[in-house]
């Protein structure tokens, strides 16, 4: 028996808002509960395994003040939910231009 899929969307608005006014479910990562406090994470066992995102540059790209905007407001956003850094001192520091 496999699972039975009723509705498939590829943009996660799109899913969010399904789920908000229907009655299917669907699987998206746990921080998307931290925008959407109207939806609530169901416990799953065992566990689906952890995924980590990374944003990633060239080491020797220039950066746009843009850019560099945007790497600082990733790093509030995660430092704001308690996001850990996966790559320590490894990563790029936000200044960078």
């Amino acid at each position: 028996m496999g699972p039975r899929i009723t509705v498939e969307a590829n943009s996660i608005q799109a899913r969010t808002e399904i789920v908000q006014r229907t009655s299917p479910a669907t699987v998206l990562p746990g921080a998307i509960t931290d925008d959407h406090p109207h939806l609530v994470p169901v416990s799953l066992g065992p566990a689906l395994p952890a995924r980590t995102v990374t944003l990633l540059s060239r080491a020797d790209a220039y950066r746009s003040a843009a850019a560099r905007a945007f790497v600082r407001v990733v790093r509030e956003v995660a430092d704001s939910r308690g996001y850990a850094a996966p790559c320590g001192d490894g990563c790029v520091a936000p200044d960078r231009s």
